[in-house]
Protein backbone atom coordinates (compact mmCIF):
# COMPACT_ATOMS: atom_id res chain seq x y z
CA UNK A 1 0.00 0.00 0.00
CA UNK A 2 3.10 2.30 0.85
CA UNK A 3 4.64 1.80 -2.27
CA UNK A 4 1.29 2.37 -4.37
CA UNK A 5 1.12 5.71 -2.68
CA UNK A 6 4.94 6.70 -3.54
CA UNK A 7 5.07 5.29 -7.00
CA UNK A 8 3.14 8.05 -8.90
CA UNK A 9 5.14 10.53 -7.41
CA UNK A 10 8.89 8.78 -8.01
CA UNK A 11 7.24 8.26 -11.96
CA UNK A 12 6.92 12.48 -12.07
CA UNK A 13 9.94 12.92 -10.84
CA UNK A 14 11.42 10.70 -13.18
CA UNK A 15 13.54 8.31 -10.67
CA UNK A 16 12.14 5.49 -12.62
CA UNK A 17 14.46 6.82 -15.87
CA UNK A 18 17.22 5.44 -13.95
CA UNK A 19 17.93 1.92 -14.27
CA UNK A 20 19.08 0.72 -11.02
CA UNK A 21 16.47 2.63 -9.14
CA UNK A 22 13.94 1.51 -11.20
CA UNK A 23 14.92 -2.10 -11.23
CA UNK A 24 15.33 -2.07 -7.06
CA UNK A 25 12.04 -0.10 -6.64
CA UNK A 26 10.32 -3.40 -8.63
CA UNK A 27 12.11 -5.88 -6.53
CA UNK A 28 11.57 -4.05 -3.40
CA UNK A 29 7.59 -3.95 -4.86
CA UNK A 30 7.47 -7.57 -5.93
CA UNK A 31 8.85 -9.19 -2.70
CA UNK A 32 6.41 -7.63 -0.73
CA UNK A 33 3.93 -8.07 -2.76
CA UNK A 34 5.11 -12.39 -2.84
CA UNK A 35 5.19 -12.25 0.84
CA UNK A 36 1.79 -10.59 0.70
CA UNK A 37 0.06 -13.33 -1.48
CA UNK A 38 2.28 -16.39 0.59
CA UNK A 39 0.83 -15.14 3.46
CA UNK A 40 -2.99 -16.01 2.07
CA UNK A 41 -3.87 -12.62 1.15
CA UNK A 42 -7.50 -12.59 -0.17
CA UNK A 43 -6.99 -10.37 -3.28
CA UNK A 44 -4.66 -12.55 -4.77
CA UNK A 45 -5.64 -11.97 -8.51
CA UNK A 46 -4.94 -7.85 -7.42
CA UNK A 47 -1.71 -8.53 -6.47
CA UNK A 48 -0.35 -11.28 -9.00
CA UNK A 49 -1.61 -9.25 -11.61
CA UNK A 50 0.66 -5.97 -9.92
CA UNK A 51 3.73 -8.91 -9.81
CA UNK A 52 3.28 -9.08 -13.39
CA UNK A 53 2.78 -5.71 -14.48
CA UNK A 54 6.14 -4.49 -12.28
CA UNK A 55 7.87 -7.08 -14.02
CA UNK A 56 7.23 -6.15 -17.63
CA UNK A 57 8.50 -2.72 -16.71
CA UNK A 58 11.46 -4.11 -16.58
CA UNK A 59 11.62 -7.42 -18.82
CA UNK A 60 13.15 -5.65 -21.74
CA UNK A 61 16.62 -5.23 -19.53
CA UNK A 62 19.23 -7.81 -19.98
CA UNK A 63 21.53 -6.69 -17.22
CA UNK A 64 22.03 -10.53 -15.48
CA UNK A 65 20.33 -9.06 -12.10
CA UNK A 66 17.60 -7.69 -13.64
CA UNK A 67 16.74 -11.06 -15.76
CA UNK A 68 17.64 -13.07 -12.54
CA UNK A 69 15.19 -10.97 -10.29
CA UNK A 70 12.30 -11.50 -13.12
CA UNK A 71 13.12 -15.68 -12.70
CA UNK A 72 13.32 -15.76 -9.61
CA UNK A 73 9.68 -13.93 -8.81
CA UNK A 74 8.63 -16.53 -11.47
CA UNK A 75 10.42 -19.01 -9.78
CA UNK A 76 8.30 -17.78 -6.28
CA UNK A 77 5.25 -17.99 -8.22
CA UNK A 78 5.73 -21.29 -9.33
CA UNK A 79 5.94 -22.26 -5.52
CA UNK A 80 2.69 -20.19 -4.84
CA UNK A 81 1.13 -22.39 -8.04
CA UNK A 82 2.53 -25.49 -7.35
CA UNK A 83 4.53 -25.98 -9.98
CA UNK A 84 8.15 -27.37 -8.16
CA UNK A 85 9.98 -28.63 -11.18
CA UNK A 86 9.38 -24.90 -12.82
CA UNK A 87 10.41 -23.26 -9.28
CA UNK A 88 13.31 -25.20 -8.94
CA UNK A 89 14.59 -24.34 -12.45
CA UNK A 90 13.99 -20.99 -11.82
CA UNK A 91 16.09 -20.55 -8.98
CA UNK A 92 18.57 -22.68 -10.60
CA UNK A 93 18.80 -19.71 -13.23
CA UNK A 94 18.13 -16.76 -11.11
CA UNK A 95 21.21 -17.61 -8.80
CA UNK A 96 23.30 -17.96 -11.87
CA UNK A 97 22.23 -14.98 -13.05
CA UNK A 98 22.78 -13.09 -10.00
CA UNK A 99 26.18 -14.67 -9.66
CA UNK A 100 27.10 -12.96 -13.32
CA UNK A 101 25.91 -9.76 -11.75
CA UNK A 102 27.76 -10.01 -8.41
CA UNK A 103 24.48 -10.23 -6.64
CA UNK A 104 25.76 -12.69 -4.56
CA UNK A 105 23.32 -12.50 -0.96
CA UNK A 106 20.41 -12.92 -3.14
CA UNK A 107 22.31 -15.34 -5.15
CA UNK A 108 22.43 -17.63 -2.05
CA UNK A 109 19.00 -16.68 -0.72
CA UNK A 110 17.67 -18.75 -4.22
CA UNK A 111 19.68 -21.76 -3.78
CA UNK A 112 18.56 -21.79 -0.34
CA UNK A 113 14.78 -21.83 -1.37
CA UNK A 114 16.31 -24.60 -4.08
CA UNK A 115 17.55 -26.79 -1.62
CA UNK A 116 14.38 -26.48 0.08
CA UNK A 117 13.12 -27.98 -2.97
CA UNK A 118 15.78 -30.37 -3.43
CA UNK A 119 15.57 -33.78 -1.53
CA UNK A 120 17.82 -35.24 0.25
CA UNK A 121 21.82 -34.49 1.02
CA UNK A 122 21.75 -32.34 -2.40
CA UNK A 123 19.23 -29.66 -0.81
CA UNK A 124 20.70 -29.96 2.68
CA UNK A 125 23.89 -28.79 0.88
CA UNK A 126 22.28 -25.86 -0.91
CA UNK A 127 21.02 -24.62 2.02
CA UNK A 128 24.32 -25.28 4.06
CA UNK A 129 26.70 -23.24 1.34
CA UNK A 130 23.96 -20.34 1.31
CA UNK A 131 24.14 -20.82 5.12
CA UNK A 132 27.67 -20.22 5.08
CA UNK A 133 28.47 -17.55 2.74
CA UNK A 134 25.80 -15.55 4.47
CA UNK A 135 27.39 -16.40 7.79
CA UNK A 136 30.57 -15.30 6.61
CA UNK A 137 29.14 -11.58 5.35
CA UNK A 138 28.40 -11.00 9.22
CA UNK A 139 24.71 -12.30 8.86
CA UNK A 140 23.37 -13.80 11.91
CA UNK A 141 20.07 -14.80 11.14
CA UNK A 142 20.09 -16.31 7.50
CA UNK A 143 16.93 -17.38 7.67
CA UNK A 144 15.75 -14.23 7.98
CA UNK A 145 17.75 -12.40 5.26
CA UNK A 146 16.20 -15.33 2.85
CA UNK A 147 12.78 -14.09 4.27
CA UNK A 148 13.14 -10.72 3.28
CA UNK A 149 14.75 -11.37 -0.46
CA UNK A 150 12.88 -14.58 -1.44
CA UNK A 151 9.43 -14.88 1.05
CA UNK A 152 7.74 -17.42 -0.97
CA UNK A 153 8.66 -20.47 1.36
CA UNK A 154 8.79 -23.66 -0.62
CA UNK A 155 5.61 -24.98 1.01
CA UNK A 156 3.66 -22.05 0.26
CA UNK A 157 0.42 -22.70 -2.04
CA UNK A 158 -2.42 -20.48 -2.81
CA UNK A 159 -5.73 -22.30 -3.50
CA UNK A 160 -7.22 -19.63 -4.79
CA UNK A 161 -4.84 -19.19 -7.62
CA UNK A 162 -6.02 -20.57 -11.07
CA UNK A 163 -3.74 -21.93 -13.49
CA UNK A 164 -1.94 -18.96 -14.51
CA UNK A 165 -3.89 -16.89 -16.93
CA UNK A 166 -2.10 -15.18 -20.52
CA UNK A 167 -3.59 -11.45 -18.48
CA UNK A 168 -0.92 -12.37 -15.39
CA UNK A 169 2.07 -13.83 -17.28
CA UNK A 170 5.14 -12.63 -16.27
CA UNK A 171 6.81 -11.79 -19.61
Amino acid sequence: ELMDRRLPAMRRAFLLRVQAIRNFTMFVLVAGLLGTLADGAADAGRLVASIARACGEVATDREPGTVGAVELVRAELAVLHGDLDDAAAGYRSAATRFDAADMALVAEAARWRLGELTAGDDGRALIARATAALRAEGIVRPDRVIAMFVPVPHDARLAQLRPRSRKARIT
